[in-house]
This record gives C-alpha cells, structure tokens and sequence, in this order.
C-alpha cells in the first residue's frame, strides 16, 4: 500500500537536495506569497495571489501534523530565496482543481515547490479551509504532494507505471491524496461513518498516508536515522 503513495524520484528531487545540504538540516523552511496580485506563474499562466489569515493558519496546522508524524521541522521566512515551500492561492478556472502542487516545477528560477490552493472565489471551501473545515482536506493533500506523496490510483496523463490502491480501499478514509471521498453514511448502531475511525469526523492524514510519510523519513526528521537515506540525487 505505501509503494503506491510514493512518487517517482524523477518527479520529486527537490527534497532529496535538501536534505543532503548544509551538512544535513532538518528544517524545511517555508513563506507566503507577499504582494502577489497580478503576478504570473509559468505553468498554465496563473494569476497569483496571497493567501488569507484562515489558509495560513490551515496551512501552518498541515505542517504541525507532518512534523507530528515525522519529526521535521519547519520554519517560516520571508525570503523567497531561502524557502523550500511557497504557499499561495491562483486563479484556476477549473473549479474541479481544488489545488495543485508541483515538486518537480520551480517558481521565477528558483528551487522552491510552489503549494497552490484555488482562488476561494470559485471554490467556496477554500476559502476557510482550516483544521475541521472541508477545505482543509485541501491543505493536507497539498501538503502531502508537497513532501512526496503521490496519488494512490493511475494516472492516465502519465505514461510511467504506477502502483495502485486496491479499489475497494482507494477512498480518503485510507489515504487523503485519494480523489474518492470515504463513506460518511452512519452506522445505524455506532452512529460512526467508515471514515470516523481514522479521521474522527475531520479532514487530516489518513493511515496510510502515516505509513507512507514514516516509511520516507523515520519519526525523527528529514536527516534522521529511521527512514530512507537520502543522497544528492536519488533516493537511495
């Protein structure tokens, strides 16, 4: 189940070059898009924007469940230069698009993977998609992408093989970079939907997203000794 939430090493390098930098850190560091009205960004020429005080605050929380999980820290700069993530929000016209992620894209020329949540004026929930809210699920599977997790079923736009999630399980119940939404019809008896034991009744990571994230650094961080180990190119 893991190997079909872990994204090719070709299509995510960023996060191997990091860790082998500077002596190993185990921080990633992050910033918000400042005073992005107008700008454009290169891939589908979106029009780029700051995100509001309730998608930073949703964001900030992704980030504390990861470092939850895994044990890497991460810390806000205002640099450009100096962050591995940026977080903002894009006009996408399709409202199917809740976000899109690229770790394999760079932002202006720099090494820095762009986290884009559509614009809350065509898809409401984004609006506040804080821990608890809809639109935070959102957040978690962008966060995820972000930090090298996959979608768990084929990709037809891709041409390289891909392991999937056996389909009576592919639901965000197990995995939240599922597209299939988990089952919330309640239990006549527990009054539990299936998506209750994993996620309590709100959007977050999901078990084997958990797997999936310990399985690529350990509990102890980006540079720990539990995990895989990385080089300055591949996974080794």
């Amino acid at each position: 189940l893991i190997d079909t939430l872990l994204m090719r090493d070709d299509d995510w390098p960023y996060l191997n070059a990091i860790a082998a930098e500077d002596g190993g850190r185990n921080t990633i560091y992050y910033c918000f898009l400042t005073n992005g009205e107008g700008q454009q960004y290169d891939y589908d020429n979106y029009e780029l924007k700051e995100l509001n005080d309730n998608q930073k605050t949703a964001y900030e929380q992704a980030l504390q469940a990861v470092t939850a999980i895994t044990g890497v820290q991460f810390e806000e700069t205002t640099a450009y230069n100096d962050a591995d993530f940026l977080f903002l929000k894009a006009v996408i016209t399709d409202q199917d698009l809740l976000g899109v992620t690229h770790p394999d894209e760079a932002v202006w020329g720099e090494d820095v993977i762009p986290v884009i949540l559509n614009d809350e004026s065509l898809v409401a929930e984004n609006a506040d998609p804080r821990f608890g809210q809809e639109g935070f699920e959102t957040v978690i599977h962008e966060i995820g992408h972000a930090m090298g997790l996959e979608h768990p079923f084929f990709d037809k736009d891709n041409a390289d093989f891909h392991p999937v999630m056996p389909q009576f399980i592919e639901n965000t119940a197990f995995s939240i970079m599922s597209y299939e939404l988990a089952d919330k019809t309640k239990d006549a008896v527990s009054g539990d939907t299936v998506a209750d034991w994993c996620i309590d009744g709100t959007y977050y990571f999901s078990p084997v997203d958990i797997l999936a994230l310990q399985y690529l650094y350990g509990t102890d961080g980006l540079n720990g000794s539990e995990g895989l180990v990385y080089d300055d190119t591949v996974l080794a």
